[in-house]
């Protein structure tokens, strides 16, 4: 499906289409598209990319020169142990005190910010294994190529039908009931549903992995 063809279908299933315009639904969209990138681990947004550490400062924005998800798996630094990932800023500062000088032994993550012990006198490059927010549909004809196409319809009509009937019924006298918003998110994300949007690409995902391959041919 395109961004039309969602559209299309959201629109469709609206109590009042008239109510949101055009880009105010393709938002929604976008929205649930990046939703969708947070709760799975999509593999074509697997990134490798760098960024430098910057001096007497003990932290760097990754998200000012990489698309950033928020999502690290694994920082590696060039001729040099690889630092050890900590869960918070909070537990990295139970080891580590922020103005100890000398190569980065330890990272942790807080949003898109990443704060590093110690600071190098020199910048120091570090290399991310990382996941990349997902391109926005912009145009009619864009598809959400991050997604398997049998997909498209609950995780993205249903997803972008259950957040907009979140605001809706919250806003009106349906506020205790929210049948839609329920109905909606049953078909989505609902992880209790076998058969729901989410769930289904996870079956996706599992499948297409690639398995690794521990033994070899001898000759």
């Amino acid at each position: 499906m395109n961004l039309e063809e969602i559209r299309a279908e959201v629109e469709i299933k609206l109590f009042d289409p008239a109510s949101y315009g055009p880009d105010q639904i393709n938002d929604y969209i976008n929205g649930c598209l990046e939703y969708t990138a947070g709760v799975v681990s999509l593999p074509s947004l697997k990134r490798i990319g760098t960024v430098s550490t910057v001096l007497d400062q003990a932290y760097v924005n990754i998200s000012s020169s990489l698309s950033f998800s928020g999502h690290l798996k694994k920082v590696l630094i060039s001729d040099s142990q690889d630092p050890v990932i900590y869960p918070d800023l909070e537990r990295l500062l139970e080891d580590y005190t922020l103005d100890q000088v000398g190569s980065v032994e330890a990272v942790a993550l807080e949003g898109n910010v990443l704060w590093y012990a110690r600071i190098p006198e020199e910048a120091e490059t570090l290399v991310l294994l990382y996941y990349a927010s997902p391109s926005r549909l912009v145009k009619n004809g864009d598809v959400p190529i991050d997604i398997p196409a049998h997909c498209h319809r609950k995780l993205l009509v249903h997803g972008t039908l259950w957040m907009l009937f979140d605001e809706i019924e919250n806003a009106s006298e349906l506020e205790g009931q929210k049948i839609k918003t329920r109905e909606n998110y049953w078909l989505s994300f609902d992880s209790s549903n076998p058969t729901s949007g989410i769930n289904e690409l996870r079956y996706w995902l599992a499948r297409v992995r690639a398995h690794h391959i521990s033994s070899v041919w001898n000759y």
